[in-house]
């Protein structure tokens, strides 16, 4: 799981809980916006939206309190499950980068690495839909 270094010391992302990890990423998508995020509540049927920064970026909380033995698989499901918003997002919400936000670190080894293996989807889908996309 994360650990976010500051100050000498580690800040353990997944203590948060589901529902604070997503306040926690609305309020620096809202402070980073300079106040203009449109933060969608909680708990609710939200459309592949969780934060929109009212810029064309759309940010999709997800939150696990065990990390995935597969963790570049687990982020390609989620991705490849979204995707079913992503037309919708473009075309209705003027999406021109979406991000994925999780509490799941994924390993940075070249070429077979779960940053590897996950910036292949990310490719796929700039392709797809001339947009992009972050983990």
């Amino acid at each position: 799981m994360a650990d976010v270094a500051g100050g000498g010391e580690k800040y353990r992302l997944e203590n948060l809980g589901d529902d604070d990890f997503q306040r926690l990423v609305q309020v620096l998508v809202d402070k980073a916006s300079g106040g203009t995020a449109r933060c969608l509540p909680l708990n609710q049927s939200d459309g592949g939206v969780d934060v929109a920064n009212g810029r064309g970026g759309i940010f999709q909380v997800k939150f696990t309190t065990s990390a995935p033995q597969n963790k570049s698989a687990w982020l390609e499901g989620i991705l490849r499950g979204e995707s079913k918003n992503f037309d919708r997002l473009i075309a209705d919400e003027g999406m021109t980068s979406y991000y994925l936000v999780t509490n799941v670190e994924g390993s940075a080894t070249p070429v077979k690495g779960d940053r590897a293996k996950i910036d292949k989807v990310l490719e796929e889908f700039r392709a797809k839909y001339k947009i992009q996309f972050y983990v």
